[in-house]
Protein backbone atom coordinates (compact mmCIF):
# COMPACT_ATOMS: atom_id res chain seq x y z
CA UNK A 1 0.00 0.00 0.00
CA UNK A 2 1.47 3.52 -0.43
CA UNK A 3 1.05 6.53 1.95
CA UNK A 4 -1.24 8.27 -0.67
CA UNK A 5 -2.53 8.32 -4.52
CA UNK A 6 -2.31 11.56 -6.23
CA UNK A 7 -4.75 11.27 -9.67
CA UNK A 8 -4.48 13.92 -12.21
CA UNK A 9 -8.40 15.20 -13.39
CA UNK A 10 -9.28 17.23 -15.71
CA UNK A 11 -12.50 19.45 -15.74
CA UNK A 12 -14.40 21.36 -18.91
CA UNK A 13 -17.35 22.86 -18.97
CA UNK A 14 -18.08 21.82 -15.04
CA UNK A 15 -17.66 18.43 -15.86
CA UNK A 16 -14.57 15.65 -14.58
CA UNK A 17 -13.80 13.75 -17.65
CA UNK A 18 -14.86 10.33 -17.19
CA UNK A 19 -12.03 8.56 -17.73
CA UNK A 20 -10.01 10.53 -14.62
CA UNK A 21 -13.04 9.69 -12.74
CA UNK A 22 -12.77 6.46 -13.32
CA UNK A 23 -9.07 6.07 -12.94
CA UNK A 24 -9.57 8.24 -9.70
CA UNK A 25 -12.26 5.24 -8.60
CA UNK A 26 -10.03 2.40 -9.04
CA UNK A 27 -6.91 4.39 -6.99
CA UNK A 28 -8.34 3.67 -3.61
CA UNK A 29 -7.11 -0.33 -4.13
CA UNK A 30 -3.45 1.09 -3.72
CA UNK A 31 -4.02 3.54 -1.02
CA UNK A 32 -6.41 4.27 1.96
CA UNK A 33 -5.67 8.15 1.19
CA UNK A 34 -6.62 9.49 -2.07
CA UNK A 35 -6.02 12.94 -3.75
CA UNK A 36 -7.44 14.38 -7.23
CA UNK A 37 -4.92 17.18 -8.79
CA UNK A 38 -7.69 19.21 -10.32
CA UNK A 39 -6.52 20.40 -13.69
CA UNK A 40 -8.55 22.80 -16.39
CA UNK A 41 -10.16 26.32 -16.77
CA UNK A 42 -12.79 24.97 -14.87
CA UNK A 43 -10.86 22.95 -11.95
CA UNK A 44 -12.62 23.82 -8.93
CA UNK A 45 -16.51 24.01 -10.53
CA UNK A 46 -16.63 19.80 -9.60
CA UNK A 47 -15.38 18.10 -6.84
CA UNK A 48 -15.15 14.40 -7.44
CA UNK A 49 -17.51 13.95 -4.07
CA UNK A 50 -16.80 10.79 -2.36
CA UNK A 51 -14.01 9.67 -4.75
CA UNK A 52 -11.49 11.66 -3.04
CA UNK A 53 -10.53 12.53 0.48
CA UNK A 54 -8.82 16.02 -1.05
CA UNK A 55 -8.57 17.90 -4.24
CA UNK A 56 -5.80 20.32 -4.92
CA UNK A 57 -6.03 23.02 -7.12
CA UNK A 58 -3.53 25.98 -8.17
CA UNK A 59 -3.87 28.98 -10.55
CA UNK A 60 -0.94 27.06 -12.09
CA UNK A 61 -2.84 24.22 -13.12
CA UNK A 62 -5.98 26.33 -15.20
CA UNK A 63 -4.11 26.02 -18.04
CA UNK A 64 -1.78 23.13 -19.58
CA UNK A 65 0.68 23.35 -16.73
CA UNK A 66 4.54 22.90 -16.53
CA UNK A 67 6.00 19.97 -15.57
CA UNK A 68 8.08 22.31 -13.00
CA UNK A 69 5.68 23.96 -12.17
CA UNK A 70 3.37 21.06 -11.16
CA UNK A 71 6.14 19.44 -9.09
CA UNK A 72 6.55 22.55 -7.22
CA UNK A 73 3.31 22.76 -6.64
CA UNK A 74 2.87 18.66 -4.91
CA UNK A 75 6.05 18.51 -3.50
CA UNK A 76 4.59 19.45 -0.08
CA UNK A 77 1.79 17.13 -0.97
CA UNK A 78 4.31 13.76 -1.28
CA UNK A 79 4.16 11.28 2.05
CA UNK A 80 6.31 8.86 0.70
CA UNK A 81 5.88 6.43 -0.71
CA UNK A 82 3.12 8.19 -2.96
CA UNK A 83 1.82 6.70 -6.35
CA UNK A 84 0.93 9.53 -8.38
CA UNK A 85 -1.47 8.37 -11.78
CA UNK A 86 -2.43 9.90 -15.01
CA UNK A 87 -4.53 8.90 -18.07
CA UNK A 88 -2.41 7.63 -21.03
CA UNK A 89 -3.08 10.53 -23.18
CA UNK A 90 -1.88 14.03 -24.22
CA UNK A 91 -1.41 15.10 -20.29
CA UNK A 92 0.53 11.73 -19.46
CA UNK A 93 2.44 11.72 -22.56
CA UNK A 94 3.80 15.50 -22.63
CA UNK A 95 3.97 16.74 -18.69
CA UNK A 96 3.90 13.36 -16.47
CA UNK A 97 7.38 12.21 -17.83
CA UNK A 98 8.78 15.52 -16.60
CA UNK A 99 6.92 15.19 -14.19
CA UNK A 100 8.49 12.14 -12.21
CA UNK A 101 12.45 13.54 -13.83
CA UNK A 102 11.46 16.78 -11.34
CA UNK A 103 10.16 14.82 -8.39
CA UNK A 104 12.92 11.58 -8.51
CA UNK A 105 10.56 8.64 -9.11
CA UNK A 106 10.39 6.20 -11.42
CA UNK A 107 8.25 6.41 -14.48
CA UNK A 108 6.26 3.76 -16.31
CA UNK A 109 3.89 4.94 -19.31
CA UNK A 110 0.60 2.72 -20.69
CA UNK A 111 0.51 0.58 -18.26
CA UNK A 112 -2.15 -2.01 -18.73
CA UNK A 113 -1.98 -3.49 -15.34
CA UNK A 114 -0.03 -2.97 -11.74
CA UNK A 115 0.04 -4.84 -8.60
CA UNK A 116 1.91 -3.92 -5.63
CA UNK A 117 4.22 -6.79 -3.76
CA UNK A 118 5.67 -7.06 -0.77
CA UNK A 119 8.46 -3.83 0.43
CA UNK A 120 6.71 -1.58 -2.23
CA UNK A 121 7.63 -2.80 -5.48
CA UNK A 122 5.64 -2.76 -7.95
CA UNK A 123 4.91 -4.87 -10.91
CA UNK A 124 3.09 -3.36 -14.00
CA UNK A 125 2.50 -4.87 -17.24
CA UNK A 126 2.84 -2.34 -21.18
CA UNK A 127 2.22 -3.16 -24.61
CA UNK A 128 5.51 -3.25 -26.42
CA UNK A 129 6.18 -3.09 -30.02
CA UNK A 130 2.91 -2.09 -31.03
CA UNK A 131 0.97 -4.15 -28.64
CA UNK A 132 2.81 -7.14 -30.38
CA UNK A 133 4.37 -8.18 -26.68
CA UNK A 134 3.33 -7.31 -23.43
CA UNK A 135 6.06 -6.52 -21.38
CA UNK A 136 6.44 -7.13 -17.48
CA UNK A 137 8.08 -5.36 -15.22
CA UNK A 138 9.12 -4.69 -11.62
CA UNK A 139 9.34 -0.74 -10.31
CA UNK A 140 11.10 -0.24 -6.97
CA UNK A 141 8.77 2.60 -5.21
CA UNK A 142 10.21 2.71 -2.32
CA UNK A 143 9.91 6.44 -2.37
CA UNK A 144 6.99 6.52 -4.69
CA UNK A 145 6.43 6.19 -8.47
CA UNK A 146 4.73 8.57 -11.10
CA UNK A 147 2.19 6.20 -13.99
CA UNK A 148 0.66 6.68 -17.08
CA UNK A 149 -2.33 4.37 -17.34
CA UNK A 150 -4.47 3.27 -20.35
CA UNK A 151 -7.85 4.10 -20.25
CA UNK A 152 -10.08 1.16 -18.27
CA UNK A 153 -6.83 -0.67 -17.11
CA UNK A 154 -7.32 -0.24 -13.42
CA UNK A 155 -11.29 -0.66 -13.06
CA UNK A 156 -12.60 -1.47 -9.85
CA UNK A 157 -11.88 -4.63 -9.18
Amino acid sequence: MFGRVIVFVRATAGQANPGDLALLASASAFSSEVWAVLLGPEQAARHPAGLCDACLTAPGFAGRPDAADLAAALKEHLVPPTLLLARHDSLGMDIVPGLAVYLGLPFVSNITSLAVQDGGTLKVTRPESNGQLIAEYEVRAGNGAVLTVMPGALAQR
